[in-house]
């Protein structure tokens, strides 16, 4: 009985945590589609949550990513180039897999700036997720 309500709460994070980014991901073209300079034209709102829930999944190479670039260096300097390295790896790996996006779904249209705006937003906002995950994680650490 208790493994199975631990499944069932462990089940339940999953699919919280994916449907808080896809929707976060779908505000966010939706906000920026309110911009009409961007010219991002939503046709089909089933493609955008497609191109959302597909656009998680690129969570997983950047935890690889960011794993590669976790390299722990005597100087400081060195520390924060890497971590830099590995910031615009990721960055540019999610530009290409999001134009890649882009040029499969018809649903939605962005245009060249409201393409580049998105990736932007999107790597701050998952940037700002990292940073507050580690915060938590050292004060796990020191408690």
């Amino acid at each position: 009985m208790h493994k199975s309500i631990s499944f069932a709460i462990f089940l339940f994070i999953i699919v919280f945590t994916i449907s808080l980014y896809v929707g976060i991901s779908c505000l966010v073209i939706y906000l920026l589609s309110l911009i009409s300079s961007l010219a991002i034209e939503i046709i089909n709102w089933h493609s955008i949550i497609l191109f959302s829930l597909l656009n998680f999944f690129w969570l997983l190479p950047f935890d690889i990513i960011s794993s590669l670039f976790k390299v722990s260096t005597p100087s400081k300097k060195i520390n924060d180039f890497v971590k830099l390295l590995g910031l615009l790896v990721n960055a540019a790996v999610f530009s290409l897999f999001v134009i890649w996006l882009n040029e499969t779904f018809t649903g939605v249209s962005f245009s060249m700036i409201g393409l580049a705006c998105y990736i932007l937003a999107m790597t701050i906002i998952v940037h700002l997720t990292m940073i507050g995950g580690t915060l938590i994680e050292e004060q796990d650490k020191r408690a």
